[in-house]
């Protein structure tokens, strides 16, 4: 029986480095180990790519990280989002990303925590731009955003079969001023 080990693993995604950044900022990687490599490097490198994706706006290249059948679960929404009207909310993640990338120009993605276990990889991550374009709903502002979500995803033959992600929708509306608490 071979006992498994929590390491942390630094990575660097490639698309979370700014141009003035000299030294990357790596994510932190918490996955059981067996001699200080990852058992679930498979599943760390299929999210990355996802990610890589998302920042680079490469929506052509998603069809090799998602399942055919994947599904997107906003697990904070109060109510069913999947007839949405705004795209950046789509389910169909080739519309939400090119509708992400419309509204915020200098979209930047940064992976701080990728914890892995089995079929399941956690990320916390942070989305910030400056909105240039309609974002739920609201018209360009000129103001800067900066989102935190978790995503949970499920991994299937190395494929993406689905995504919950949670973030705070209130918060997002409070920094584009559309909300005053």
């Amino acid at each position: 029986m071979t006992l498994l080990k929590w390491a942390t693993i630094p990575i660097v995604l490639l698309s979370s480095l700014s141009a003035a950044e000299e030294t990357p900022n790596p994510a932190k990687i918490f996955a059981p180990s067996v001699s200080g490599e990852s058992i679930y490097q498979d599943r760390i490198r299929l999210v990355q790519t996802f990610y890589d994706i998302m920042q680079n706006n490469d929506i052509t290249k998603l069809p090799t990280v998602l399942s055919n059948d994947y599904h997107l679960i906003n697990a904070s929404d109060l109510q069913e989002t999947s007839y949405s009207k705004f795209t950046e909310m789509s389910k169909n993640l080739t519309v939400r990303i090119a509708a992400l990338h419309k509204t915020f120009p200098d979209f930047q993605l940064t992976v701080t925590d990728l914890l892995v276990d089995k079929d399941q990889v956690l990320a916390k991550v942070s989305i910030s731009g400056v909105q240039k374009g309609n974002f739920l709903g609201v018209a360009p502002t000129g103001k800067p955003i900066h989102i935190k979500i978790f995503d949970i995803f499920t991994i299937k033959d190395n494929k993406i079969i689905s995504i919950s992600e949670m973030w705070n929708e209130l918060s997002v509306m409070k920094q584009l001023g559309y909300i005053v608490l």
